[in-house]
């Protein structure tokens, strides 16, 4: 599934986090990876490496149809 220079994020050991990091090798069950904006290359599972999601693809779904209000019998009072 990965290869060399795939985007992903990536679970760092020391803090568990996840950042985004750079696919730089690829073996069975790791793949090393050089985390963006600190330089710093760790080898993490392939399991701890998950696949960066685009703004494209990260859309939230949005009802294009026909809009009716309706008011609540509810009444609201100024205190």
């Amino acid at each position: 599934m990965w290869k060399v220079g795939d985007d992903c994020v990536a679970k760092y050991w020391e803090d568990g986090k996840f950042y985004n990091a750079s696919i730089t090798a690829v073996t069975d069950k790791t793949c090393v990876v050089k985390f963006k904006g600190y330089g710093n290359i760790e080898e993490v599972l392939k399991s701890d490496c998950l696949p960066v999601v685009s703004k494209e693809n990260n859309k939230k779904p949005h009802y294009t149809g026909p809009t009716e209000f309706r008011r609540s019998a509810r009444t609201y009072r100024r205190q």
